[in-house]
C-alpha cells in the first residue's frame, strides 16, 4: 500500500486519540473480581516493568489471566477491538503463551487485538506471533543518580528555580497516606485546571483525580507565600518491589501522574516542582524518574523503523502546528537524560483505525466528581 495512502488513512482515526489518550468500555465490560486484583497486584510487585503496571488493576480494567495463573494482561473492549495496556505482566517464558491465549479469547468474541504502549521487550515475541509494531512515541527519562543543577546546560533551570523561590513560593512533599484535608485543597486546584482549555480528566492509561487514589501516592505541592496551593502532582512508585508500599527507600524508579496548577500560577511553577522532587528522590536512593511519553517524536538516527511508521510520524509532524508534538518533546527534553520507545502492537494495518477510535472511548471518562 502507498505510504501517502497509509498515512492519510491512520493518521486522520489516530490523531484524536493521540491527543486525547495523552490515557470505560463502554459497549462491554467483565467484572473483575477482588481476587483478581489481588492476584494481579502480587504479579506485578514480583515482575512489574513499566510505569503503566500501577492503572492495570483499576477496576475499569478487566484482567486476563495465563493458564498457570503467573501471568496477566489489562484490557478494556471498545468499537469491537481489545486494546491491552502495556505488555502483559509475568514470568518471559509465559509471555508468547498468553499472548497466543488472550489472541483465541479475543477471536472467539469477535474482538480485534492491539497492545497500547507497549515497550521494545517483547517485540520479538509480538513478531513471532504475526504482530505488526507502529511506534508512537519516547517516554522522558530522568537519571537520577547524575542529575544535577550545576554546568552551563543548566543555566536557565537553575535561574527559573531561583525566581519562583524568590516570590516566596515553597515546595512540600507528603508520603501517603495523605490527610483528607490536604486532598481538599488538591481538589480545589484541579477543578481550577479544568477549566482551562482542552484540560479533561482520562482514563485507561492515565490516572484520573479520585481521593481514595490520590491518597495512596505520594504527593507533591508549591504553595505560596500566603500558604495557598498554587499546583500539586502525585508520583507513581514503580519499581517492582515497591508497588502499593509507602516505603521510598525500597523504590528505584518513580513517575508522574497528574499534574494540576491553578489559572494564576506562575510561570515555571511545574518546573519548580520537578525539580525539587528530583532532588529529594535522588536523596532518597530512587534511580530513574518518568516524565510520561513525547508523543510522535521521531527516530534517532540508529533506530530502525518500517516505511508505515516513517509515514505516520511525518503526517502528525506536518499537524504540529495543531498539537505541538515538538513543543511536548521540547518541554521534557529539558530534564530527560534518555528516551524509551513505545508502541502499539497491531495485526493489520487496516486495524489501526480501530485502534484510535477505540482509545478515544476507552479514555473518554464519566462524569468526575471532585
Amino acid at each position: 500500500m502507498n505510504s501517502d495512502v497509509v498515512s492519510s488513512l491512520i493518521g486522520v482515526a489516530l490523531v484524536a486519540a493521540a491527543i486525547q489518550v495523552y490515557r470505560r468500555p463502554a459497549t462491554y465490560r467483565l467484572r473483575t473480581g477482588p481476587q483478581q486484583q489481588l492476584r494481579a497486584s502480587r504479579l506485578i510487585e514480583a515482575h512489574g516493568r513499566s510505569d503503566l503496571d500501577f492503572f492495570k488493576v483499576w477496576p475499569e480494567k478487566s484482567l486476563f489471566f495465563g493458564p498457570s495463573g503467573d501471568t496477566f494482561l489489562a484490557y478494556g473492549v471498545g468499537f469491537g477491538m481489545a486494546i491491552v495496556l502495556g505488555d502483559p505482566v509475568g514470568r518471559d517464558d509465559e509471555i508468547a503463551g498468553i499472548v497466543r491465549a488472550f489472541t483465541t479469547e479475543c477471536h472467539r468474541n469477535d474482538w480485534a487485538l492491539a497492545f497500547y504502549q507497549t515497550q521494545p521487550d517483547y517485540l520479538a515475541v509480538y513478531r513471532r506471533l504475526g504482530f505488526r509494531r507502529l511506534k508512537i512515541g519516547d517516554d522522558a527519562v530522568v537519571d537520577l543518580r547524575a542529575f544535577s543543577l550545576d554546568g552551563p546546560g543548566r543555566k536557565s533551570l537553575r535561574t527559573g528555580l531561583r525566581k519562583i523561590e524568590a516570590a516566596g513560593i515553597r515546595y512540600e512533599h507528603y508520603d501517603p497516606p495523605i490527610a483528607p484535608a490536604l486532598i481538599d485543597e488538591m481538589a480545589d486546584v484541579s477543578r481550577e485546571w479544568l477549566q482551562l482549555p482542552g484540560r479533561r480528566e482520562r482514563h485507561f492509561a492515565l490516572g484520573h483525580f479520585d481521593r481514595t487514589y490520590l491518597g495512596s501516592t505520594p504527593v507533591a505541592i508549591a504553595r505560596s507565600g500566603d500558604g495557598r496551593m498554587i499546583a500539586f502532582a502525585n508520583m507513581l512508585l514503580t519499581d517492582r518491589v515497591a508497588i502499593g508500599r509507602a516505603d521510598l527507600g525500597q523504590v528505584r524508579r518513580a513517575a508522574a501522574d497528574l499534574m494540576r496548577r491553578r489559572t494564576d500560577a506562575p510561570n515555571g511553577v511545574m518546573d519548580y516542582l520537578f525539580l525539587r522532587t528530583f532532588m529529594l528522590y535522588r536523596d532518597r536512593g530512587i534511580e530513574r524518574f518518568s516524565l510520561g511519553m513525547a508523543p510522535m517524536a521521531g527516530f534517532t538516527p540508529t533506530e530502525s523503523a518500517s516505511a508505515e511508521e516513517r509515514a505516520v510520524h511525518a503526517f502528525f509532524q506536518h499537524l504540529d502546528f495543531m498539537f505541538s508534538f515538538r513543543g511536548i518533546k521540547a518541554y521534557k527534553a529539558k530534564f530527560a537524560t534518555s528516551w524509551e520507545p513505545r508502541y502499539v502492537v497491531f495485526r493489520h494495518v487496516l486495524d489501526l483505525p480501530r485502534v484510535g477510535f477505540a482509545l478515544m472511548r476507552l479514555s473518554d471518562p464519566p462524569r468526575v466528581q471532585v
